[in-house]
């Protein structure tokens, strides 16, 4: 008899669909038995510009990246992205928002959400 091992993961991955309205923000995700790893590009985004929210399951990240060009100078072409980043997330049941937590070094957002203790993986002994 093959049972099926129970991913709890799984639901995380369906609904990692963003809403985008504006640029969406590169983003990477990892995955542990105890947490999820998100990893998002925000290069030359001033910290302060950054705002992270969680409301009921859903997580949006806005940022602004500023392009001042100097008095009495014109841009020649202008290929980098600017101005105003969104990104939103509707998160699995089984992350637990309330301990959230998130750090910004060299251009990246990392937000590390734990995995309920319900859900995290564990193993079933096998009495004979």
């Amino acid at each position: 008899m093959r049972v099926r091992s129970y991913d709890p993961f799984r639901e995380l991955d369906r609904l990692f669909a963003p809403a985008q309205t504006r640029p969406s923000v590169p983003l990477d995700v990892v995955r542990h038995d105890d947490r999820v790893e998100l990893f998002f590009d925000l290069p030359g985004v001033d910290a302060d510009s950054i705002e992270l929210t969680v409301e009921k399951r859903e997580l949006a990240l806005h940022a602004e990246r500023s392009f001042d060009v100097p008095e009495g100078a014109s841009t020649a072409r202008t290929e980098r992205r600017h101005g105003a980043f969104e990104r939103t997330l509707l998160l699995a049941e089984n992350l637990d928002v309330e301990d959230l937590a998130a750090d910004y070094v060299d251009g990246v957002l990392k937000v590390t959400i734990p995995v309920v203790a319900e859900a995290k993986p564990r193993k079933i002994e096998i009495g004979r």
